[in-house]
């Protein structure tokens, strides 16, 4: 029990009736169709529009109003997104971008910090696998970074492939 959130348990002693989830997802926060979230904050704007987006996490896909097809696992993952879509982010502020609406589309970052500062919606098309892969990114597109640090000093570049631990730092 927090500051007014509601509370939600999934399993035996449930204490949010069906009644009440119902009017609190049609009514309180309408959200688009087939979105899946759990968390405080994970998918928190007022009316979203966006289809099939699943958030799982404190405060991940905070951001999203129109984007559809985005997949957020972690605290704060996905955070960023805002109107784009199709994009993947599993681990710790992976696609957390430096604002609302500053990732691009079809980008897939796994690992804590992947991505994390992506700062442009013309990002496109960029993949990160490993902590801090990619993590400072703003507006490249069709990058590769796998290890940890991974293509960590790309910023604007594009088509770029880093493989290996600390490879593209700057």
């Amino acid at each position: 029990p927090g500051a007014g959130l509601p509370d939600v348990t999934i399993g035996t002693a449930t204490t949010l009736t069906l009644q009440k989830a119902k009017y609190y997802a049609d009514v309180i926060h309408p959200i688009g169709d087939a979105n899946l979230s759990y968390g405080q904050d994970s998918l928190a704007q007022p009316a979203i529009a966006g289809a099939q987006n699943t958030g799982l996490g404190i405060t991940s896909l905070e951001s999203l109003v129109g984007g559809n097809e985005n997949t957020s696992v972690g605290f704060r993952a996905g955070a960023g997104i805002q109107d784009t879509h199709e994009n993947t982010a599993v681990g710790s502020n992976a696609l957390a971008g430096a604002a609302p609406n500053a990732v691009g589309n079809f980008n897939t970052a796994i690992g804590s910090k992947s991505m994390q500062f992506m700062n442009s919606n013309a990002a496109n098309f960029n993949t990160a696998v490993g902590t801090y892969s990619l993590g400072q990114i703003v507006s490249g597109t069709g990058n590769i970074g796998i290890g940890h640090d991974a293509g960590f000093g790309i910023t604007t570049g594009s088509n770029n492939i880093a493989i290996g631990r600390d490879t593209m730092l700057g």
